[in-house]
């Protein structure tokens, strides 16, 4: 075919691409307007589900387009082209989110508490979840607050957080201007770009970070199958897991800076030249370094164990190949582990107290856990599949429900019939599966106190080394897959995906319930087949294509749907509300302030906008602020711990009171009104007149 019959190929696929996404996004919207939409009208509902967001439409037609080229036969020189130049292609998409101000971040939901419409302001794609609240209304308020204040822009220690000195560093991991900031390298924007930019640096850098250091982590460990390892570097990066957790707890650092020392040990191990091991051995530091300052050990804790086992296969794998001379080698290892040393040691005694004071809390720093309890929940990624778009019935958290789209138990059912069945004794499957067997037993089994303590899976819940598990799953299923000499006949991988359907539906439905209604069971068995099927053929021609372009669009609406493409902060900076903080603020930097009968999410609107603000999120206790109130400790269990605070000023005598429906994390003080001038607040914030609590020593 000559150049101007590709190019009128082309050009016929990109039309084709352009009306087939205009038709779907049409359907959608109009069957989610006449579904969901509160407009009694009808001929209003049908004019509101016309209205087709462009962006929506225009990426809907790119992924189509994609498809188009994926599946015809210049798929494969195509898929040549994005392989070579992958890592330019990464920084270009990279740069362009920057210029453009793109995140996903839910900070337009702050409309729902303003009482304005703040979707129009910046919203080009998607959904502000309200249930993210830990992102938008919690870290990200944080993060904006570091722009403002009194001793210059992104402190170590905060005045604005608590209204008191407060770590910004080690307990939530802000952007600061500090050296302990090498360890976090996608903070590096907020210092060079200014805030907007920094935190489309920040989100942008993450996801297209972990999409192409998990395809190389996946390059690894299947031997280099394009295939799988692009299926890899999909789950991982849309898993639901790590869409619904993406703003906060450090998951996509963690699977960032571990796979990525996975492959830079592995480079260590097949390279002589001292140079290239030097700049391994430094990028080794930023990786723990970066690991270990996550600070969140439910997570952090059952990772590093398969972390270690990967290690240890690499090291295994590779040790009859390598060389090391002590003249050399031995300089560089020390030298790197004693920089990693003194860095941490000087983030440690810098933030000795937070880290004192986090551990000492009566939650989460005294919480120990023993496992147990959490049978088949690894298999519950069948209702994640409807997360994004459908939430009618659903009990429970999406985000505490999420997991990874790991088509378990497949994974170790292949992995055994490769070791025992095909008589192959992998190393990386056998170590994995005692990690896996290890990890299980302890999501399954109650451990006693002292084995949970010992191996340190006291800090991490059953339900969290749960999603962690689902990594394990992914990594034995892609590497069997790539080891197996069997080629699985059609009707076998027929009868194979029947039964694995059942199985995994029944389970479903049994932890779903109501949320499973008939057309989502029917729909989630047909996902089920269709994934498991595809996976067990996808070392056939045309199954490899079909296996590529289902996984693209169930991971797309599954995972890509989760959070929304926004475009800037505007949103929260340009409203009424937030140029009253900023002008009262600029006149007095220093005065602290506190939220009355408003709780959260409101109380941590106020610090984004620079205001000190003494009930915002305490990351860990002002204990000395506290015991101004409560000189006798008589509440010392309530308020010693990371709090959401609710406070209602009042004539009665303060006190401080546990969360009326048990959550852990919410305390609410009740203030006397005299306690006003022991907390030294200048400023109130309100949704009532409280002039009716003047007092002879306070009048409002």
């Amino acid at each position: 075919m000559g150049k101007r019959q590709a190019l009128a190929q082309r050009i016929l696929q990109l039309i084709a691409a352009l009306t087939g996404s205009g038709i779907l996004c049409l359907t959608w919207n109009i069957w989610r307007t006449l579904r969901y939409s509160g407009v009694e009208d009808v001929k209003s509902r049908i004019l509101l589900a016309l209205q087709i967001p462009v962006w929506g439409w225009l990426i809907t037609a790119v992924i189509i387009w994609m498809i188009l080229i994926f599946i015809n036969k210049y798929g494969e020189q195509t898929g040549k082209f994005l392989y070579q130049y992958r890592f330019a292609i990464a920084v270009l998409i990279w740069i362009l989110c920057i210029i453009f101000k793109l995140n996903g971040s839910s900070i337009a939901y702050w409309g729902e508490h303003l009482g304005i419409d703040l979707d129009s302001r910046g919203l080009l794609l998607g959904t502000s979840r309200g249930v993210r609240s830990d992102e938008w209304a919690t870290y990200t308020p944080k993060m904006l607050s570091q722009q403002f204040n009194s001793d210059g822009a992104f402190p170590y220690f905060s005045e604005i957080i608590r209204g008191t000195k407060t770590d910004t560093f080690i307990v939530y991991g802000l952007p600061v201007k500090d050296i302990a900031v090498l360890f976090r390298p996608f903070h590096w924007g907020f210092l060079f770009l200014g805030v907007e930019r920094g935190f489309s640096f920040y989100w942008c850098g993450r996801i297209i970070a972990l999409a192409v250091i998990s395809f190389e982590f996946g390059m690894l460990i299947t031997k280099k199958n394009k295939l799988y390892s692009f299926l890899i570097a999909l789950l991982f990066t849309l898993a639901p897991t790590v869409q619904w957790w993406i703003g906060v707890n450090g998951l996509v650092e963690m699977m960032i800076f571990g796979q990525l020392a996975v492959l830079m040990f592995s480079y260590y191990m097949h390279t002589e030249n001292i140079w290239k091991r030097l700049l391994v051995g430094l990028m080794l530091i930023i990786c723990a370094g970066g690991y270990i300052l996550v600070f969140y050990p439910a997570w952090q804790v059952p990772m590093a164990y398969m972390i270690l086992g990967l290690l240890i296969w690499v090291f295994a794998d590779s040790r009859k190949e390598f060389r090391f001379r002590k003249k050399k080698d031995l300089p560089v290892l020390l030298g790197c582990l004693l920089l990693l040393g003194i860095g941490l040691l000087y983030i440690f005694l810098k933030s000795s107290d937070a880290v004192s004071a986090a551990l000492n809390t009566a939650y989460p720093g005294q919480r120990i856990n023993c496992g147990g309890g959490d049978f088949l929940e690894m298999m519950r990624y069948g209702g994640n599949f409807f997360f994004p778009l459908i939430t009618q019935n659903l009990v429970g958290n999406h985000s505490e429900l999420s997991v990874f789209v790991s088509f378990a138990p497949l994974g170790i059912l292949l992995a055994l019939y490769v070791i025992l069945k095909e008589k192959n004794r992998d190393k990386l499957l056998m170590i994995l599966l005692v990690v896996y067997l290890f990890l299980s037993s302890y999501r399954i089994f109650e451990y006693p106190e002292f084995l949970a303590k010992i191996t340190l899976l006291s800090k991490s819940a059953a339900g969290r080394v749960t999603q962690i598990i689902g990594i394990l799953d992914i990594i034995l299923l892609f590497r069997a897959l790539s080891l197996m000499k069997t080629r699985i006949k059609l009707w076998n991988a027929v009868l194979a995906a029947v039964i694995f359907t059942i199985g995994t539906a029944a389970i479903n439905k049994f932890i779903y319930g109501a949320y499973l209604s008939g057309s989502l069971l029917a729909g989630m068995a047909v996902l089920l087949f269709c994934g498991c099927f595809l996976l067990l053929r996808s070392k056939e021609k045309w199954e490899k294509r079909l296996t590529l372009l289902f996984f693209s669009l169930l991971m797309f609406y599954c995972g890509g749907l989760v959070n929304p493409v926004q475009q800037g902060i505007d949103v929260v900076y340009d409203t009424d509300l937030m140029k009253e903080i900023r002008e009262i603020v600029n006149e007095d930097s220093e005065g602290l302030w506190i939220c009355d009968n408003i709780g959260y999410p409101m109380n941590d609107y106020f610090i984004m906008g620079g205001a000190p603000t003494i009930d915002s999120i305490n990351v860990y206790p002002a204990m000395e602020r506290w015991e101004l109130l409560d000189s006798e400790g008589k509440y010392e269990d309530i308020y010693n711990r990371y709090a959401h605070i609710t406070t209602i000023l009042q004539q009665e005598e303060t006190r401080f009171e546990p969360d009326t429906a048990g959550r852990v994390d919410c305390i609410s003080l009740l203030l006397n009104v005299e306690d006003l001038e022991t907390l030294e607040v200048s400023y109130v914030a309100s949704n009532r007149n409280l002039t009716e609590l003047n007092t002879e020593h306070v009048i409002f």
